[in-house]
């Protein structure tokens, strides 16, 4: 299945002259195709699902290899509760640089999601680690 979706999305903002995106569904795999207001390619993402459930999320800014901007999550469940999301961002292949974070998901007795809880955070070159910080109980609303 293809979509379209024309005018907006959550990375709009009124310097991105963002102005379509192409998704197109092949099984449990979802890809995004980002359109400026010129026709030029913006980004691509992936979503990847298991049992209707987002597992990994990716996208990457489009423009010269040395410079793209690199994204991805990874979301982890228990008991069908969402428990834990990984970020990998600023993800710099010129430099082999990436910044990691882990979150922790926090839920009312009804399910509902009320925090998420920072629990690591990482910047890293390659295979050698900068700089490595747990966090205390540090609340992000």
């Amino acid at each position: 299945m293809l979509l379209r979706v024309k005018g907006v999305n959550e990375f709009t903002t009124p310097d991105s002259r963002f102005d379509e995106e192409y998704l197109i569904y092949i099984d449990e795999i979802v890809y995004g195709l980002e359109f400026d207001n010129l026709g030029e390619i913006v980004a691509v993402s992936k979503c990847i699902y298991e049992n209707e459930k987002l597992v990994k999320y990716e996208r990457s800014i489009c423009g010269m290899e040395k410079f793209a901007d690199l994204h991805y999550e990874e979301y982890t469940y228990e008991s069908d509760r969402l428990s834990e999301v990984g970020l990998c961002f600023h993800i710099n292949p010129q430099v082999e640089l990436y910044d990691e974070e882990r979150l922790s998901v926090e839920h009312d007795e009804d399910g509902n999601i009320i925090r998420l809880i920072r629990i690591k955070l990482l910047m890293v070159k390659q295979s050698s680690l900068y700089i490595m910080l747990n966090l205390p109980k540090n609340r992000l609303h």
